[in-house]
């Protein structure tokens, strides 16, 4: 039997267990945090590994890796930070779909370097926890 509460626990369960700084909680609650980081890394290269003969082994560390580098700048909560990347890894597809189909150069040309970019933004401008965005070189953290 399904209940709407449970798939929401498995899922805070999940993320707390993958989640580095909160390792200790999850440990204390229980859950087997080696075994669940191992089994999420062994998900991941099969998805890597199946899509690297279709797409490429740029193009899927550019969606995988850029994405997830610039939403980790952006928010601090897992949650949000799956969100944040799976969208922007959407966005970057089909903005890079859009102008490759206009320009005769591949597709993954655009659509890294619209990611690259956008990191490179991200960097260079950091969102502070006030919402206010100062040039990350100029600020200091302690």
């Amino acid at each position: 039997m399904f209940y709407p509460g449970s798939a929401t626990w498995e899922f805070e369960t999940l993320l707390t267990a993958l989640g580095v700084p909160e390792s200790d909680l999850s440990m204390s609650r229980g859950i087997p945090t080696r075994l669940v980081g191992i089994i999420f890394l062994v998900i991941v290269a099969l998805a890597v590994s199946a899509a690297t003969q279709v797409i490429g082994v740029l193009l899927i560390f550019s969606l995988l890796v850029t994405p997830a580098a610039i939403a980790e700048r952006l928010s601090t909560h897992p949650p949000m930070v799956i969100l944040l990347s799976v969208l922007l890894a959407v966005i970057f597809t089909w903005v890079g779909l859009l102008i490759a189909f206009y320009f005769p150069y591949p597709v993954s040309f655009f659509i890294t370097s619209f990611a690259f970019l956008a990191y490179i933004i991200i960097r260079v401008l950091l969102v502070t926890q006030e919402g206010t965005i100062t040039l990350a070189f100029r600020t200091r953290r302690v």
